[in-house]
């Protein structure tokens, strides 16, 4: 059997100069099509491309939800309502609102340049902050 040819894609990035997102050695501008982003990062490259503190195999790419309503939510700028905590946000997620669940309600985000790489429930705490109520002496 032969391996699959990787350089055959379908996909067409714009150049370096053009783009001000860089996701892990791919710059892009904004993919229109999130499958198609991520159908050309897993069949194209063979190292890691995010960088967080938990390891991944290379070959496997990242870790991707096909979310309900992204297509919707691009157009029509509504926030995708989402429990999957731990997709990758991609390029293509910069500027969507999302409410991603944290266990009890669903907390509003709208992802920036400096999130892409990370995972949807690192900007979703599921624990109640601690603040210490001093009572008064009667």
């Amino acid at each position: 059997m032969e391996a699959a040819d990787k350089s055959n894609t379908t996909i067409d990035l714009p150049d370096k100069e053009e783009c001000d997102v860089d996701f892990d050695g791919f710059v892009v501008d904004r993919v229109p099509d999130v499958l198609a982003f991520f159908t050309f990062v897993t069949t194209t490259t063979s190292t890691p491309h995010y960088s967080s503190a938990m390891t991944r195999s290379a070959w496997k790419g990242p870790f991707f939800v096909a979310l309900p309503g992204l297509r919707q939510a691009l157009t029509q700028n509504i926030p995708v309502r989402t429990n999957a905590r731990a997709c990758t946000i991609i390029p293509s997620f910069v500027g969507l609102k999302f409410q991603i669940h944290n266990g009890k309600d669903y907390t509003p985000l709208t992802v920036t340049d400096e999130m892409v790489g990370h995972k949807l429930g690192e900007f979703a705490p599921t624990r109640k902050r601690f603040s210490y109520r001093q009572t008064k002496n009667r």
